[in-house]
This record gives C-alpha cells, structure tokens and sequence, in this order.
C-alpha cells in the first residue's frame, strides 16, 4: 500500500506542470482508485496538464488504470529504445486511451504516427487526448490476423485490459474491425516503418505471426502475455530471427520486449 502511495505521489510530482497542475493529478490518483473500491458507477474525466522532454501537454484521466499507464509510460518510459536514426513512421498497436502515442509525440515531434484501438469507447478517449495532434492518424480497428469483423472483448474493469482473449468471462463480445499489417501498409502506401509499438494483451502471436514485410520494420517495441498469447515465447521470438532483442521481465507473466534490425545496425 505505501509502495502505491509513493508511486502515485512521484508520478504527481514529476509529470504535473505546475503546482496547482502536480496537486490535481495527486487528488485524482488517490480519489478514482478509492471511488471504484467504494463502488461507485458513472465515468468522470479530469483534465490534466502535464509535462515531459520540456514540452507541456494535455491528458484526460478516466480510471485507475490510466494512473498506472503514465507511470509505465512517462516515469519509466518503457517504450524508450535506443535507435541510430531519428524515427519518421511509428506505428502505434494498441494505443488504448492514446498515452503513448502522445509520449512518441513528444519524443519524436517531426514523426508521422498511426495508433490503433478497437474498442470504441476507448477509441473516443483517444481521439480526445490527441486531438490537435497533426501529425497523427488513429484508426478504430484491431490488427491481427485477419482482414473482417472478429470478437473483441471489453474489459470491466480495466480498458487496458481489453483483447480478443476471453479473460474475464463476463460479457459477450463485441464485433470490431481487424486487419493484417500487411493489408495496412498496403493501403497507406508505407515502404518502411521505424518503430512498431505493440500492446495487445495476448495477440501479439496473430500480429506478427502472417506479418510478411517484417524486414520492412527497423524496430519494435512491446509486450509479451506469455499466459495468453498461445505460443511458448521460442515460438514467438522465432518471427525475430533478424533482430537483436532485449527482454525485461515485468512479471511472471509478462515480458516488455525490444528488437532492434540487425541489418539497420551494420549499416548504421
């Protein structure tokens, strides 16, 4: 309890603007968790303005578990990567409520980015937090393994916590869109990709595993749901035999994962 305590003040302290901004964020971050525990129905939204690579930036916090990504996102920066070029193209899977696509914005300001998010409630909530944002394109479909409608089911609890996975077992599913990268980058026209971020609690395995441009791509950077995603993790990786990898061990169960085109960096 007081490891959370002190995480939700750090994350306050450092990505708040200013002070009235770091005392918002520190109240919404103690009162949506108790709220939830307390049992309390209805969305609320608090605006926050926040800062990062001094660059100022406005998010929209709806539930406990945006807490838990900014954290993730702009405290630890798991999706730092160190590359030789400065990345134009980023694709974004897995953009839920749009924190990092606004992170790759901040962190690359002249790159083009795509960011996907199936769920539609939470594709409004990303639409929100990039409006304004130029140089990115959302799109409110899923990429995985198919090109048409498949299951998608929505986390009660938790948006980021959404995935063709049934984990819960306590709602139907929902029909969203999918396509296969390859049909994606067929379609807009895109030769080469930078950066793919992914985060698709558990679909990593139908993403990548008919993703016939991989050379296209010079890095990636992403989680593996080992316990969802339905390949041993050898199999997995099997996809990245022309990259190096770095693999952190977030838990048991889950593994951030960064690869890096070996032919890139004998080129340089």
């Amino acid at each position: 309890m007081m490891s959370k305590m002190y995480d939700r003040f750090l994350v306050s302290m450092i990505l708040g603007a200013d002070m009235r901004s770091k005392l918002k964020l520190l109240f919404v971050s103690f009162y949506l968790p108790a709220r939830r525990v307390l049992g309390f129905k209805g969305e609320l939204s608090f605006r926050v303005t926040l800062k990062k690579f001094d660059r100022t930036f406005t998010l929209y916090v709806t539930d406990g578990s945006d807490l838990g990504v900014l954290q993730e996102v702009f405290i630890k920066e798991q999706y730092k990567i160190d590359l030789d070029i400065t990345p134009q193209t980023i694709v974004d899977i897995g953009s839920n409520v749009g924190l990092s696509v606004v992170y790759f914005v901040l962190k690359y300001p002249e790159a083009s980015i795509y960011a996907f998010e199936p769920d539609p409630v939470t594709y409004k909530k990303l639409l929100r937090n990039v409006s304004g944002l130029t140089n990115v394109r959302t799109f409110n479909l899923a990429i995985g393994d198919t090109d048409g409608p498949v299951n998608f089911y929505v986390h009660p609890e938790s948006s980021m916590s959404s995935s063709f996975t049934d984990r819960t077992h306590s709602k139907k599913p929902i029909s969203v869109y999918s396509k296969k990268l390859d049909t994606f980058l067929y379609e807009q026209k895109i030769t080469k990709v930078d950066l793919i971020k992914f985060d698709a609690e558990g679909a990593e395995y139908r993403i990548f595993s008919c993703f016939d441009k991989i050379e296209r791509v010079v890095a990636f950077v992403g989680e593996l749901h080992i316990d969802i995603v339905g390949v041993t993790e050898e199999q997995f990786m099997s996809y990245f035999g022309g990259y190096t990898c770095q693999k952190i061990v977030i838990s048991p169960a889950r593994y951030l994962l960064k690869f890096k085109s070996r032919s890139h960096e004998r080129t340089g």
